[in-house]
């Protein structure tokens, strides 16, 4: 009975922490690079899916599976240079960098984001099939969902509006609201995208709140590290919205004039959707890049 316990148990986590240093402080006999490849040998899970991903975001109270890794030779084809930070029968869920394409069809030479995930499923099972989900824009990170399956894509894809994502970002200049909850209607016509406050034929309504996490003002500038939330997939639309606000985001190129080669602030930090089997609800968290709120000023040329 000790060595079945040993060998297979359930741990609440005390204290918000990374995976990896949630088995650093568990087994603290163990060194990191042991503790991580207990990671990546799948001897961790929540819920029934395993977590692969040494900077997956554990709360207080998650319930940690634990198995103890048993040996076998197919932990070698699973080697890869993604971050895989949730995987079930139907869906994987990786990190992605800032600058990385998450599929690139005029440079095959190239790996994109969608080839390395494609690589890594066919390495366990070769008639998988990969589709997009979900994925940032190529200039920003964070989480890409992939499904594993005709059948999970459909259904991710009509269930999009279920769908909650949070994303930080830092901008720039200071909000009128520390926290606020927002509506506002938007419109794309002609490769334009339209914004208003206001109620308008043809718009169509999104809404979102955002919490101002943190003040990173450096010299004559303000900047402030924000988390918005919001349901649905709408590439480009939240930061559209803020530029149209006059808080335009920390390295943006597309809507604002910015003097800095600042990389983009703008990171898909989590999100929680509906599981295809039994629609329970799953979360997954990723941390914000080490050098995220590390950044060129002047941001913007300042008038002397």
């Amino acid at each position: 009975m000790q060595n079945n316990y040993l060998n297979c148990m359930k741990i609440e986590v005390k204290q918000d922490c990374s995976l990896l240093q949630f088995v650093k402080n568990y087994f603290p006999q163990v060194s990191v690079t042991k503790a991580k490849k207990m990671i990546l040998y799948n001897c961790f899970s929540i819920e029934g899916a395993n977590i692969k991903s040494f900077e997956y975001l554990l709360k207080k109270g998650d319930v940690v599976e634990y198995r103890k890794y048993s040996g076998g030779r197919h932990i070698a084809k699973e080697k890869r240079d993604i971050s895989v930070l949730y995987e079930d029968n139907d869906i994987v869920i990786v990190n992605k960098p800032a600058g990385v394409k998450v599929f690139n069809p005029k440079d095959r030479n190239r790996e994109d984001m969608l080839g390395e995930v494609k690589r890594y499923v066919h390495n366990k099972d070769f008639k998988s099939s990969v589709y997009i989900i979900f994925a940032p824009e190529t200039e920003e990170s964070g989480l890409c969902i992939f499904s594993k399956n005709k059948y999970a894509f459909q259904k991710m894809s009509e269930n999009m509006d279920k769908i909650y994502f949070g994303v930080d970002m830092i901008v720039c200049n200071k909000p009128v609201h520390k926290n606020a909850k927002i509506k506002f209607f938007h419109s794309f016509e002609r490769g334009r995208r339209n914004i208003s406050l206001t109620e308008k034929n043809g718009y169509l309504p999104y809404s979102f709140e955002y919490k101002t996490q943190e003040d990173l003002s450096m010299g004559d500038e303000d900047f402030f590290l924000i988390k918005a939330e919001h349901y649905g997939c709408n590439p480009l639309l939240l930061r559209s919205f803020f530029n149209f606000i006059g808080l335009p985001v920390v390295g943006e190129k597309r809507f604002d004039r910015q003097i800095s080669q600042n990389v983009l602030k703008f990171s898909y930090s989590s999100v929680t959707f509906p599981k295809i089997i039994n629609n329970k609800k799953v979360s997954v968290n990723c941390k914000l890049p080490n050098t995220f709120c590390t950044f060129n000023i002047p941001v913007h040329r300042t008038l002397k």
